[in-house]
């Protein structure tokens, strides 16, 4: 167990198992107050602290007995083990429930078929990536059914796989957690900014609760003055003229700053009460700088026993998007929006975003950019890193068309929740909250998104002059997905931004030219911080006039390549390699010294010999063909003008060219 070894302790009696620690932390967990829950469950085991100070939870040890009693006990036991770790997962300190879960898993019997799903979940939440695979692969193997929890462990899977793959290749970003007091006790998250304020929304103690009496962590607005880059003013709660112990969340403004909406709610005053039922409210900025009362913003938006939270006012003022689980959407909470009139207040019913965006899970937490069209939004439904992840996509409100929304990738999500998302005005850098370094609460971060430019140049390689027009493509070695392509200007010129340090190819195309390819490798790119520059010249080629390719050498009358032949054609393989639609042929000639026929042979068995070599580096044989001309057009004299040998010449004439017959 990651905790420790466990405690042993004599057998459990009947006296041991309080039943009221029992009964109340069953009512609790029906409530969803999952962290009571856990408390009265540990109590019901009848766990104590450690000499350090520091609160372990450790299951007791049970002796094997018979008889009912024992039995009865057993069944007891089992129960308040696996109700503890389902405490703490859904209190999110996956880190507690691990070892419950793992603990059940060792019961050995089917009472708890769900058991190891959570465990996997778990283990990914601590990134334990592998270990969560092969409690799935497990799981999957023995759950027979075909429902939410047989999903839920297909994109946890492929989660898992997917946070590997990122993490190999993690994100070009700088990650700074908020000091304090910005990050105090309680939780601290949806941030908001202006060119001079900080908003957000925290959960820290109230000194007007008496702890005795009430719940002081109670979720308020708070702002803090911006003193620069990521220093601010101690915060202040914003007062919006509601009852003390009222929960507010999740605010945004509106053009000008004149309008606040935020999620408003209030916890269940009796253990006997329902959970708490979220609604969206405003408030308005009066003359005198003082937010008014909040008003519900109404039934377009708050729908009678629904939940609709997290609204988001576009910077156009136009609209308003939201997270509900009212009917008509895909499952969970569904991002909605519905357009607003002049006076700010919902003026039509919400229409769903539509199945691009939402998902069976729960979206949440969205932000939208009027001007360029980008919404980011956090998600559980779609493979991700685990829990929450931000994602991006592009579409305009109303339409209906968005794209594929795209994770935002490793360290910018982690293995736990991360939502909210709002720029800081400068290029790449958002503030965002995370429980990734906190096991009950979210936090705020500030993060720098960077990139490396790939450029270069692409010439000519007989002129050195640049070469416009050249289709430049740029390839993820790996996943051999294209991340982009263009044309190179008129000075040759080529650039490409990448977010990671994934190997690269790079592939260069362009009519009567050998196409061309560069590799990119992860080493490479780690010598560089923001650019990489890679020149290249392209070969130009005229189909049917042979190219002569140098230093094909044989032995004195024989048609055996010499090994400095062979690296040779290795060079023309990577050309045809580039460009396979290419159809070839090799042709060979001799000097003039032999017969006619005997120098035709001699040569179609060396044009052969390269074809042959080719195709032992993989080239198909239908895209080659081989032809010997023997002495027949010679490029230069045999002999001198005074019928003297010209070696120099015969030299010339023992060549090996190729010829484009089709592109």
């Amino acid at each position: 167990m990651a905790i420790g070894a466990l405690l042993l302790l004599p057998a459990i009696t009947s006296a041991q198992y309080i039943v009221d620690y029992k009964r109340q932390g069953d009512t609790y967990f029906a409530q969803h107050n999952y962290y009571g829950a856990a408390v009265l469950y540990q109590k019901a085991l009848n766990l104590l602290p450690d000499t350090s100070g520091k609160t372990y939870f450790y299951p007791y040890a049970m002796k094997t007995t018979f008889g009912k009693r024992k039995e009865k006990n057993a069944d007891q036991y089992e129960y308040l083990v696996y109700q503890l770790g389902e405490s703490f997962r859904l209190y999110k300190d996956y880190a507690s429930a691990e070892p419950w879960y793992e603990k059940v898993l060792q019961f050995n019997n089917d009472k708890f078929p769900l058991a190891r799903l959570w465990y996997a979940v778990c283990l990914r939440s601590d990134q334990k990536y592998a270990d969560a695979i092969s409690q799935l692969d497990q799981f999957q193997a023995s759950y027979t059914k075909q429902d939410a929890c047989s999903q839920r462990a297909g994109l946890e899977l492929k989660s898992c796989r997917f946070a590997l793959d990122q993490m190999a290749f993690s994100r070009l970003a700088h990650i700074q957690k908020l000091p304090t007091p910005i990050n105090d006790s309680g939780s601290a998250y949806a941030p908001v900014i202006t060119d001079t304020t900080l908003y957000f929304t925290s959960s820290r103690p109230l000194s007007s609760i008496n702890p005795r009496k009430a719940n002081p962590y109670v979720n308020k607005i708070y702002k803090a003055g911006i003193s620069g880059g990521n220093s601010f003013d101690k915060p202040v709660m914003i007062t919006l003229g509601s009852d003390p112990t009222t929960e507010l969340a999740a605010q945004s403004l509106s053009p000008g700053y004149t309008r606040m909406y935020f999620t408003e709610w209030q916890q269940p005053k009796r253990k006997k009460d329902s959970q708490a039922h979220y609604e969206i409210t405003m408030s308005r900025m009066g003359s005198d700088s003082v937010w008014s009362a909040p008003v519900s913003v109404g039934g377009f938006v708050n729908v009678q026993g629904y939940d609709s939270k997290e609204a988001f006012a576009t910077p156009d003022g136009q609209y308003l998007i939201f997270s509900s689980d009212r009917p008509g959407g895909q499952g969970g909470y569904d991002l909605w929006y519905c357009p607003l009139n002049l006076d700010g207040m919902p003026s039509g019913d919400a229409v769903n975003m539509g199945v691009v965006i939402n998902t069976s899970g729960d979206e949440a937490s969205p932000y939208y950019n009027s001007k360029t069209g980008e919404l980011v939004f956090s998600s559980n439904g779609r493979v991700g890193l685990g829990g929450f992840d931000l994602y991006e996509s592009d579409g305009t409100i109303g339409a209906g068309k968005w794209s594929e929304p795209k994770d935002l990738g490793y360290p910018v999500n982690s293995a736990k929740d991360d939502n909210f998302y709002y720029p800081s005005g400068k290029e790449g850098n958002f503030y965002t909250s995370s429980d990734r370094e906190s096991v009950c609460c979210m936090e705020l971060f500030n993060i720098q998104l960077s990139h490396i430019a790939i450029t270069g140049t692409v010439r000519d390689c007989d002129s050195a002059k640049p070469l416009p027009g050249v289709e430049v493509t740029l390839t993820d070695s790996i996943s051999h997905k294209t991340i982009g392509s263009q044309l190179t200007d008129d000075a040759g010129h080529y650039r490409f931004t990448v977010i990671n340090r994934k190997p690269l190819k790079l592939h260069f195309d362009k009519d009567e030219y050998f196409s061309k390819s560069a590799i990119i490798t992860t080493n490479d790119l780690s010598q560089v911080d923001t650019l990489f520059s890679n020149e290249i010249c392209m070969n130009h080629f005229v189909i049917g006039k042979p190219i002569v390719i140098p230093n094909i050498e044989y032995d004195f009358n024989k048609a055996t390549l010499r090994p400095e032949s062979e690296s040779v054609l290795d060079s023309l393989a990577q050309i045809l390699k580039d460009n396979p639609k290419l159809i070839v042929q090799m042709r060979s000639y001799t000097d003039s010294i032999g017969s006619f026929d005997y120098n035709r042979k001699l040569s179609q068995r060396r044009a052969q010999s390269c074809v042959d070599y080719l195709l032992s580096q993989g080239i198909p044989s239908y895209r080659m063909s081989a032809k010997g001309y023997g002495e027949t057009d010679p490029i230069a004299p045999n002999s001198l003008p005074d019928g003297k040998d010209n070696p120099a010449g015969r030299q010339k004439n023992r060549r090996t060219a190729f010829v484009v017959l089709k592109d």
